[in-house]
């Protein structure tokens, strides 16, 4: 995430900017949920992240005032191993980031990249533990161009050779395996992002600094072909900013349909409906002392989908298949205040905990997942409300033939998709509602056209076209971990978005 609001809490009134822009009655300024005397406040924050994307209030009685006194329940974060995650025969998930940035691009590391010339390296270690605590299999880097063309290999994969194993392919290409002191791996990869976003590259472009840097710095279609060329996958972040030309022009074989900086960033806001500084009050509690709750559930009150990255997707999958991921964009720059839980705010275990995406490969090798992603077998997931363990979403034809996320056939009578959700609950007692989706484009946008419930879905195509699954959750289950913030646990949230099914003639 590039440096936003760097001083925002050392500033008074844009602090109280920033929450009075959250209340849905924007005459009044919400400046904390506790009043001077400790005493619970009205909080009328605008609840924005309905399955919609509007940001209507919802603070009601179901905003709890517990007092000091009163003890929470333990909330303790999972992060179950993908390898157990239910799968087809012969296939399994792996968890993965697409969008991350380390020390090697300018603006990481609260803008410290680099001390006395020499890599930040409790930057790197809070980076590399962060992708061992959350179980993710495969990292793919996405560094600025400035420092990432001056970096070297292997040191552009945060290779250790303490540790870690550098695996160089038959073609040349080089991944690293980060061995974490539990034995859990990480293939670490590494990639760009500035205009463009290419991932996987298999090596440097050049081993010419200054020629590297030429090389990095393109933007249109020619550069996108020289990615390629050069092993990555084409990809592009912030679609929100991208037009439909550009998209096209650049033959992308994948766009993000998320991006957390997005949701936050008061500038982009706007280009997705939402109030610029609608995000703060339910960023605020977390490290002002408003709650004490676990700071992971931030998340809930700035999730929202991102309207204008989705609706492009729609339009581009109508004639080829456009992979569609999550975007953490995590930098560790731009909130160190302490939160509840003792990290900083936007810590890069946080982050990249908060979603991730969950890849359907036939083993766990580098290969299989790359082929598995590119080929759009993967959905998004946010963790957050709950584990997506045992979602599941194919097609089916007339004969029961399974066709993973990103197929192509054209369906006939009997032809379906069928998806299996998960019931979210707790220990508490609570359950989760939540609602299964099928969308289809129209060419500009998604059109629900089916919808269901928790558990095994059936829907029928009957006429061709490009189909996905949403899964949307108002994440009541956490209402007791929440204390004050009890109103985060009442907006409908999107908790999956399925890669599409291109159920048209070849």
């Amino acid at each position: 995430m590039r440096r936003l609001l760097p001083n925002l809490l050392l500033s008074a009134p844009l602090l109280a900017l920033c929450l009075a822009g959250c209340s849905s009655d924007k005459s009044a300024a919400v400046v904390s949920d506790t009043s001077a005397d400790g005493s619970a406040a009205t909080d009328s924050g605008s609840g924005e992240g309905s399955g919609a994307g509007d940001t209507g209030s919802s603070g009601s009685a179901d905003d709890t005032t517990a007092d000091a006194d009163t003890t929470l329940p333990v909330y303790e974060r999972q992060y179950p191993l993908s390898e157990t995650f239910p799968a087809p025969a012969g296939k399994r998930w792996r968890r993965s980031i697409v969008h991350l940035h380390s020390s090697h691009s300018h603006d990481a590391c609260d803008g410290n990249p680099r001390v006395d010339g020499q890599y930040n390296l409790p930057c790197i270690a809070s980076l590399r533990a962060a992708l061992c605590k959350t179980r993710i299999d495969v990292a793919n880097l996405t560094d600025h161009p400035d420092l990432f063309a001056e970096t070297p290999w292997p040191d552009t994969l945060l290779f250790d050779p303490a540790t870690d194993e550098l695996i160089t392919e038959a073609d040349g290409r080089r991944y690293n395996q980060m061995h974490c002191p539990d034995g859990f791996v990480v293939t670490i990869t590494a990639g760009m992002e500035s205009a463009l976003m290419p991932i996987q590259f298999r090596g440097p472009l050049s081993e010419d600094v200054a020629e590297n840097q030429i090389l990095l710095s393109g933007s249109d279609g020619v550069a996108m072909t020289r990615f390629r060329d050069a092993g990555a996958l084409a990809w592009v972040a912030h679609t929100e900013s991208k037009t439909l030309d550009e998209l096209n022009d650049l033959n992308v074989g994948g766009l993000e349909i998320y991006n957390l900086h997005a949701n936050i960033d008061p500038k982009i806001r706007p280009l997705l409906g939402l109030d610029p500084f609608g995000f703060a009050g339910s960023v605020f509690p977390f490290i002002g002392g408003g709650t004490r709750a676990n700071a992971d559930f931030a998340l809930l009150g700035f999730l929202a989908p991102n309207q204008n990255a989705l609706d492009k997707w729609a339009t581009v999958n109508m004639t080829r298949l456009v992979v569609g991921t999550g975007g953490t964009d995590a930098h560790e720059n731009t909130l160190p205040q302490i939160a509840t839980d003792g990290e900083r705010m936007d810590s890069y275990r946080r982050m990249i905990g908060w979603f991730a995406n969950y890849v359907l490969a036939d083993n766990d090798s580098f290969d299989a997942y790359r082929t598995a992603l590119a080929a759009g077998r993967s959905f998004l997931g946010f963790d957050t409300l709950g584990s997506p363990a045992g979602f599941d979403a194919a097609a089916f034809d007339a004969s029961g033939t399974r066709f993973e996320m990103g197929s192509s056939f054209l369906p006939t009578e009997g032809a379906s998709i069928r998806a299996t959700v998960p019931q979210i609950s707790t220990p508490e007692g609570g359950d989760a509602p939540t609602r299964t989706l099928l969308f289809r484009s129209t060419g500009t946008t998604w059109e629900q056209v089916a919808e269901s419930g928790t558990g095994e879905s059936r829907f029928p195509i009957t006429t061709p076209g490009i189909y996905r699954v949403e899964v949307r959750m108002t994440p009541s289950h956490l209402l007791p971990f929440l204390e004050r913030l009890g109103r985060l646990a009442n907006n409908e949230l999107p908790w999956i978005y399925s890669n599409p099914f291109r159920l048209v003639a070849p």
